[in-house]
């Protein structure tokens, strides 16, 4: 069954932003506006950040954009068969196998059933397109057509199953799908636009909010804000910024504990966690990075 469309979500929580985590508390990751997020509600000090933070992971394999026939990606998930889902600018989704071997493509370019229409929030970077996607515990893709104003869902194989939503701001209508994610009881539930809190507020299964910070990304980072944010196994959130940004993990009582500073690799996308420990996360160049968590207890 499949809930969350913008009327059903607002009914549940006051914000425009609702992903719901597949696992445990649900987490948002509200805004992704030009500027830096503020220090307001978090645990952490202004100190924290110039202290030295570990690192929350290595790289332990990279795969270019390039190499697997990607163009400027921009949203992936993992499935319960521990396969990548790729959207990317030319309107498609690629397979991707862990070991990065591409396995199966499939969409073009259109408004029919199967087609995308992945469209740029910002029409000075008409690469950056919004086409998200998510993978359901049963296998199913969904994705946020963000131009039709719809959500396609789609077998692993690629075979279109049904949509939902168009343009409009009334009942099961979306303004801009953006980012989406189904839980273990395969609800979807999906982000209509963005706003620019800038906070990372955690739900519970009834919609109800039970916390909430806002990341602090440091005066060196004056242009990224918060723009997602994921959790892995052990209740760590992961969170990255928008544009020249850090990532940030916060334990599960909110306090800074590390930061990749993307001296090498900056994200463009929190990680994923596959369920069989992998770990994966776009980085701003295009490319797929295989991370190894060092962070205690992972």
């Amino acid at each position: 069954m499949i809930v969350g469309t913008l009327e059903d979500l607002m009914g549940k929580i006051s914000t425009r932003l609702a992903i719901a985590a597949a696992v445990g508390t649900a987490f948002l990751a509200a805004g992704c506006a030009g500027k830096a997020a503020t220090a307001t509600g978090t645990k952490t000090s202004p100190a924290s950040l110039s202290r030295a933070l570990p690192s929350p992971f290595t790289v332990a394999a990279r795969y270019t954009a390039k190499s697997l026939g990607l163009v400027h990606p921009t949203a992936m998930a993992i499935g319960p068969d521990g396969n990548l889902y790729v959207t990317d600018s030319s309107q498609r989704v690629t397979v991707i196998s862990p070991a990065g071997k591409v396995l199966r493509r499939w969409g073009s370019p259109g408004s029919h059933p199967g087609e995308f229409n992945f469209i740029a929030p910002d029409p000075s970077a008409p690469d950056a397109t919004m086409g998200k996607i998510t993978v359901g515990a049963d296998g199913k893709v969904y994705v946020s057509d963000s131009g039709n104003g719809r959500v396609e869902v789609f077998t692993p194989q690629g075979r279109f199953i049904r949509e939902f939503g168009s343009y409009g701001s009334g009942k099961n209508q979306f303004l801009r799908p953006a980012d989406l994610m189904a839980d273990s009881a395969g609800n979807v539930y999906v982000a209509d636009v963005n706003d620019d809190r800038q906070r990372i507020l955690f739900i519970d299964s009834s919609g109800h909010k039970v916390d909430a910070f806002s990341p602090n990304f440091s005066h060196n980072f004056p242009i990224g804000g918060a723009c997602e944010a994921t959790v892995d196994a052990l209740g760590n959130t992961y969170v990255s910024g928008c544009g020249p940004a850090p990532t940030l993990v916060y334990n599960p009582e909110h306090r800074l504990i590390a930061r990749w500073p993307g001296t090498h690799y900056t994200l463009l996308r929190s990680p994923v966690f596959g369920p069989h420990g992998e770990v994966f996360a776009l980085a701003t160049d295009g490319s797929i990075l295989k991370l190894h968590i060092t962070l205690p207890g992972a």
